[in-house]
């Protein structure tokens, strides 16, 4: 589209989304609504503005990502939808913030392919290009980094456990973790827009927070470690480096967690992240980093297997453990040959019977004890 095109439909979309729906207890900082505001009493009215805000920032996805001053409002009026507690509402600003992450993170933008930028035959004229499209790219995501910091703080407090969950039926921890499943797609869109580090900095600060409240005697607060593991669990997909000191010491320190005196949720959690971070542990390993840290782990999953609550999850971490780094385990022998032992007295769940057949896969070539022809069969139930 050309300059003198994109200019009036720059301004007539930051005019339109400079007016923003109601107010929400969603949003940092967040404020009781203006009583003025005329959307305020009328949901439908809410709704029909919310869609609109949507379908024309989409619409117009490439005049955002033209990063200028003139798009913050519309960013902003995005923002008020997400924040706002309805979900018929909330939803309809997920594709946005997806197809906005994935513009800035996809490697090579809209630039590199038009052809002013390459030269046949002239290698230097091409690189020039390249640079100057990654350059571009590197200005976007910074212009657009607060929008999506935001959005993390935003979505992290959608995704805490609501009181009494210890409580709820079968059914509504379902309903719940699908919920969470939603809000966790949309913390890995806005965690791959400001990059993984950046990104496990802002997850990993309650954490922090947690551990210097506890050196003071205060109460620990289970529920926002269950929360902090949950949200990096959620962005576990993302290319991570193998010497990522954030995650070195997070995975070190879940041994350092009073899970054995907390609800089984946060060990559930906890071995999940064990789970999801499996393969990057391997690499890491390889790498000559995490010295001892499966050693340090495996007890925990001990720990959990013992209980009914948290058994499934610490079934899968140690599934997942064994397969992606069997080859490191040498030391552990102990430990693997009682893990094999808890997943078989954890029943006949395809979850246990798995763990303990890679348990026992990794024990044998390592020197393990041998397995008597009923152990095989009961691990290989699954």
């Amino acid at each position: 589209m050309h300059l003198y095109k994109q200019q009036p439909i720059r301004q007539l979309l930051a005019c339109l989304l400079s007016h923003t729906p109601a107010e929400s207890e969603g949003r940092d900082g967040g404020h009781e609504p203006d009583v003025d505001d005329e959307f305020d009493d009328d949901e439908e009215a809410v709704k029909g503005m919310a869609r609109l805000f949507c379908e024309v920032a989409e619409a117009y996805i490439q005049l955002v990502l033209s990063a200028q001053p003139d798009v913050l409002a519309p960013v902003e009026a995005l923002l008020d939808v997400t924040a706002h507690p309805e979900q018929d509402i909330y939803s309809m600003s997920f594709s946005f913030w997806h197809k906005l992450s994935r513009q800035l993170t996809i490697g090579v933008i809209e630039l590199q392919s038009q052809p002013s930028l390459t030269v046949p035959g002239s290698p230097i004229a091409n690189n020039q290009a390249v640079n100057s499209t990654a350059a571009e790219q590197a200005r976007r995501r910074e212009f657009f980094r607060p929008a999506f910091e935001k959005l993390i703080s935003l979505v992290r407090g959608r995704m805490r456990l609501p009181q009494g969950f210890q409580r709820m039926r079968s059914s509504e921890k379902a309903d719940w973790r699908r919920y969470r499943h939603a809000w966790s797609d949309v913390l890995l869109d806005a965690a791959a827009a400001v990059g993984e580090q950046r990104a496990l900095q802002l997850l990993l600060q309650p954490l922090a927070d947690l551990s210097q409240a506890s050196s003071q005697g205060k109460e620990f607060d289970w529920k926002a470690a269950e929360l902090a593991l949950h949200c990096v669990r959620s962005i576990s997909s993302l290319n991570f480096n193998v010497n990522e000191p954030q995650l070195e010491n997070l995975l070190g320190a879940l041994p350092t967690l009073p899970l054995q005196s907390q609800p089984p949720q946060l060990s559930y959690t906890a071995a999940l992240v064990m789970s999801s971070f499996a393969e990057w542990m391997d690499r890491s390993i390889q790498a000559g980093h995490c010295v001892g840290l499966i050693q340090r782990l495996l007890p925990v999953l001990l720990t959990a297997l013992g209980n009914n609550a948290s058994a499934a999850a610490a079934a899968v971490a140690v599934r997942d453990l064994c397969d992606s780094c069997g080859k490191h385990m040498g030391p552990c022998l102990n430990d693997l040959s009682t893990l094999y032992q808890k997943t078989l007295e954890a029943g006949a769940a395809t979850k246990a019977a798995q763990a303990a057949a890679a348990a026992a896969a990794v024990a044998g070539p390592l020197g393990g004890p041998i397995l008597t022809a009923a152990q095989r069969s009961a691990a290989g139930a699954a």
